[in-house]
């Protein structure tokens, strides 16, 4: 199987990953990352990216997702 084969897979991926732990958040990070080097669509990379920076604005559960908010910005970059 070659790399893009694993594209459908990682999108449906994306669907499922809609919770705000910091394990779901890195994941959507880590999903993003993957579409946009095999695939090359940017577009698509930060939709995923930008979905993670709304999920970690202001508080979630008393915790500031500083961290989650980083990578995804320095994965956009």
């Amino acid at each position: 199987m070659t790399a893009a084969g694993l594209l459908p897979a990682l999108r449906a991926a994306v669907s499922e990953d809609a919770e705000q732990t910091t394990p779901q958040l890195d994941r959507g990070i880590a999903i993003a990352t993957a579409l946009w080097q095999i695939d090359g669509d940017a577009e698509e990379a930060v939709t995923i990216l930008a979905s993670v920076l709304d999920r970690t604005t202001g508080v979630a559960n008393g915790i500031i997702r500083e961290d989650e908010r980083l990578r995804a910005i320095l994965t956009a970059m």
